[in-house]
């Protein structure tokens, strides 16, 4: 902890732990940055008390002053923050001024519902993004956000938005092929058109309209990344892995 509240005392105060932390930081050599993940495990007191969330500040302060590195701190947002469109500085968990007190503030969360449609992901691949906003920079210009995509390892990388509408397309294809797949082995199959009846519209599977996913087979069967089988069926092509973003058949 760097902040704690001591024995018989109201008020929180400064442990011995961030004049370690110093000692031990201007041993390295060229020290750029000092990462605080997350902030809940360093500080002690009441994080929505204001007085104590003050100390916490002070004490990166000390920190940063001491080593001449940037302090960066993660920081759990609050649950209002996870249904709102708009970023702010008040989307942070507990008192305000943790905001107040430092420098700058970039906010992460899960791409919205509102946001996915107006850059063409569909639903059913919106938890893939997340947006990060810059929503306060004492030493700089407003930024734009930025989008970044999850890959299957869970790590996070920029994308533009004509990269967003690649990878939602290679998504979308592997779980068409993982639905193709599952119905095979229950004993089910379907034709393109019945394909899309049963598994198109906004409450289907994939979140995707008839007429949108109508579109997505039609296309990829012009540029033979799916195909028709002589009963037009459709079918999965057993030598690509489920889940792949390669070929498939149809």
């Amino acid at each position: 902890m760097m902040t704690r509240v001591s024995s018989g005392a109201r008020e929180i105060s400064v442990t011995k732990y961030v004049e370690r932390l110093v000692l031990t930081a201007r041993r390295i050599e060229n020290l750029k940055l000092i990462v605080i993940d997350p902030a809940s495990r360093f500080r002690g007191g009441d994080e929505n008390a204001a007085q104590d969330t003050t100390r916490f500040i002070e004490a990166l302060e000390r920190v940063r002053e001491q080593t001449g590195a940037t302090v960066l701190v993660a920081h759990h947002t609050n649950k209002g923050s996870m249904n709102s469109d708009e970023a702010s500085q008040n989307a942070q968990r507990g008192s305000a001024a943790f905001s107040d007190g430092i420098r700058w503030q970039m906010n992460l969360a899960t791409m919205t519902s509102n946001d996915a449609k107006k850059l063409g992901i569909p639903e059913a691949m919106r938890r893939r993004y997340l947006k990060a906003a810059v929503v306060k920079n004492n030493y700089g210009p407003p930024a734009e956000d930025v989008v970044l995509h999850r890959n299957e390892n869970g790590c996070l990388e920029k994308v533009t938005i004509e990269r967003i509408g690649s990878a939602s397309d290679d998504a979308l294809l592997a779980t068409v092929r993982d639905l193709i797949k599952s119905e095979a082995a229950a004993g089910r199959s379907h034709s393109a058109t019945a394909f899309e009846k049963e598994f198109g519209g906004e409450s289907g599977p994939m979140k995707l309209g008839k007429v949108a996913l109508r579109g997505k087979l039609r296309e990829w069967i012009r540029s033979k990344m799916l195909t028709v089988n002589g009963k037009k069926q459709l079918e999965s092509d057993p030598s690509m892995p489920s889940g792949s973003g390669g070929s498939s058949y149809i």
